[in-house]
């Protein structure tokens, strides 16, 4: 009974070891400061080697601070950073005057059989010689489950200070960006150029596209990194920060708001918050046109035109913007037959109105209406008309009013209450008119 139970248990020893064999026999991490690989600015990758379902490290890496001085970490490798939640981030510290610390954890493992995992920037402090030593006592990596990894870690040749290297890469903005409402900008293009690696070379742009092309296109403001990788495994990286001009602020505005076709001529304006732009083009909907930065323009028909002001600022940035329903109207007007200049400043003045189109039941006389309740805005003869003449006479037939391109409303203020009688000239851009009639006034006179 006993060597029965001897051998169970033997059995569920055997099992348990030969189910996690192929876990154990995975070829170990591997862990390179490339410093052969380092460019002349002592910018230098970190490469990792068969990373599989890696979900945590704690890195420790020292330096001698009398020789160098450690600048930054950047380049992160974006795979570590699930949907670029900064919890999940790749954390670089420094603790006392020597040592470098790398951390990272998450509840996910990465995949990685061999890429870079950042860089580290260092400068010149003085000249001589500096190890850069892995503290493998105190570095360690972890799978899912908190599985510890057993690693290699290894450091490529050391640093000579005045550090001197072939390698430099550098980027080069080809076609600048200009922020604006359909783009935000995102046009800039941009070349990195290595020099000193080995070719082919391979890249990869950490932009929104992810281009793997020496020439990247479409990039925004935001800074932007870069990696080459040579045929010697060597990586290189930057960051770029796409040029992106403003674009013009500009707003327009016209004088009338409103139009009509009587006195069809219209003043544009612009106005830009930021700059002054360098190219002009007004675009009235009617087929004319105009260069200037503020525009005149005389309108043939009534309708509703789209006005569109395009500019290019001095560093290329175009901007349009619109005034989207210009309106042009047919001009209707009543003349009030009744007003009362008794100083209680209710109908004090005797106004013509802009008015609706009249009803059948009005009635009516060429481009105009009479009605004793005249409602709209008032009718300024300056500024809706070319020219115009109006007489008054009273019952007798004799003037009692008359004024031509009259710019204030009569009150008939020194007249008794009677039935008086008008006559009405206007002139407009295309057309004119005469128009008579009766007016009443009433003061208590």
């Amino acid at each position: 009974m006993r060597l029965f139970t001897q051998k169970i248990a033997l059995h569920i020893l055997l099992g348990w070891s030969l189910f996690f064999l192929p876990l154990i026999s995975v070829a170990q991490l591997e862990v390179k400061l490339l410093t052969n690989c380092a460019t002349n600015d002592i910018r230098i990758p970190i490469e990792i080697v068969n990373f599989e379902n890696i979900s945590s490290f704690d890195l420790k890496l020292h330096y001698n601070p009398a020789v160098i001085s450690f600048n930054k970490s950047l380049v992160h490798n974006a795979l570590f950073t699930l949907n670029n939640d900064p919890r999940y981030a790749i954390r670089v510290t420094t603790e006392e005057p020597n040592t470098i610390r790398i951390q990272w954890s998450a509840y996910y493992g990465v995949n990685i059989a061999k890429d870079y995992l950042l860089f580290l920037e260092f400068s010149p402090v003085s000249n001589g010689n500096t190890d850069l030593v892995w503290d493998q006592s105190n570095s360690q990596i972890s799978r899912i489950g908190n599985i510890a990894q057993a690693v290699n870690y290894s450091v490529v040749s050391n640093l000579t200070i005045p550090f001197n290297n072939p390698f430099h890469i550098s980027v080069s903005q080809l076609i600048t960006g200009c922020r604006d409402d359909s783009e935000n900008g995102c046009k800039a293009q941009a070349q990195v150029v290595l020099s000193g690696g080995a070719e082919p070379y391979i890249y990869q742009w950490n932009d929104k596209f992810n281009q793997r092309t020496q020439i990247a296109i479409g990039l925004c403001q935001d800074p932007v990194s870069v990696i080459v990788k040579d045929a010697n495994v060597c990586y290189f990286a930057t960051l770029f920060n796409p040029l992106i001009y403003p674009a013009n602020h500009m707003e327009i505005y016209s004088t009338p708001e409103l139009a009509y076709i009587t006195k069809p001529v219209v003043e544009f304006f612009s106005n830009s918050s930021n700059q002054n732009p360098q190219a002009y083009k007004w675009d009235f909907g009617d087929g004319g046109i105009a260069t200037t930065a503020n525009a005149e323009h005389r309108f043939e028909q009534v309708g509703l035109f789209k006005i569109a002001l395009w500019t290019r600022s001095s560093e290329g940035c175009d901007t349009t913007v619109y005034i989207p329903n210009f309106e042009v109207r047919e001009l209707d007007f009543c003349i009030p037959n009744v007003f009362t200049p008794n100083g209680d400043k209710i109908n004090d003045q005797w106004v013509f109105k802009i008015g609706n189109p009249p009803t059948a039941s009005e009635t009516t006389k060429t481009g105009y209406f009479e009605t004793k309740n005249c409602a709209g805005e008032d009718l300024i003869f300056s500024e809706h008309f070319k020219h115009t003449r109006l007489i008054v006479y009273n019952r007798n037939g004799q003037k009692v009013h008359e004024c031509s391109d009259c710019k204030e409303s009569w009150d008939g203020s020194s007249l008794p209450d009677a039935v008086y009688f008008y006559v009405f000239e206007w002139q407009g851009e295309y057309s004119s008119g005469r128009e008579q009639g009766d007016v009443t006034i009433l003061n208590g006179k």
